[in-house]
């Protein structure tokens, strides 16, 4: 009886480890999805009538292409692409987040607490080029640095980033003429994309705007 039931036990086991083997692994829903290259994304991205970040230039590309030349202005231009403004070299686009453009003093940012100007900011033009203003509040309490944002209508529509705005108060401080425009947004009471703003020096920003058509 004991060598039949352990028969049966043995057997048991032998079918499962079969049936085991039998079963084809199930496929995970990543398995075997094929990513998309670099080229169809930009592809798409085109289609779609914005930029992909592979566009923009390789950090070591950016540093060797966009400096300052002689009169101590950008080796760049402003260059309308799909639905932004982007900062173009003769290499290619420098991608609007690039750490490296404060050392040829242009600052890149979205607007920051907007949500507490929250009419302001929908009423506000960002569409790319539109003019805005930067206004220093050096007896702001959460920030010294504090630089407002305000729109073409007059009204805030919130801060620069606080990394941004300490470069920025230092030379506004300094009597530099700092100026904005938006490279990236959308119109008035137009719920679109996330504005991006770019200032620089007067004299700056007059040479990276002059090309666009």
């Amino acid at each position: 009886m004991e060598i039949a039931v352990a028969f049966i036990a043995v057997l048991g086991v032998c079918l499962l480890v079969a049936a085991f083997w039998k079963t084809p692994p199930r496929e995970s829903p990543s398995t075997g999805a094929k990513k998309p290259t670099d080229a169809e994304r930009r592809a798409r991205a085109q289609s779609l009538g914005v930029v992909h970040r592979s566009e923009y230039l390789e950090s070591e590309a950016e540093l060797a292409t966009l400096t300052l030349d002689r009169s101590g202005l950008p080796t760049a231009a402003l260059e309308k692409v799909r639905d932004r403004l982007l900062i173009a070299t003769k290499a290619g686009w420098v991608n609007p987040k690039s750490r490296s453009l404060g050392r040829v003093g242009l600052y890149s940012f979205q607007v920051r607490g907007s949500s507490y100007y929250e009419g302001a900011a929908k009423a506000a033009d960002f569409r790319p080029g539109a003019l805005l203003t930067l206004t220093r509040e050096p007896e702001n309490e959460h920030d010294l640095n504090a630089v407002a944002v305000y729109g073409s209508h007059g009204r805030k529509v919130g801060y620069v980033n606080k990394q941004n705005a300490a470069k920025i108060a230092k030379r506004m401080d300094a009597g530099e003429d700092i100026v904005a425009i938006s490279t990236r947004g959308s119109g008035p009471r137009s719920d679109g994309t996330e504005p991006q703003i770019l200032a620089a020096e007067r004299r700056v920003m007059a040479h990276l705007t002059c090309r666009i058509s």
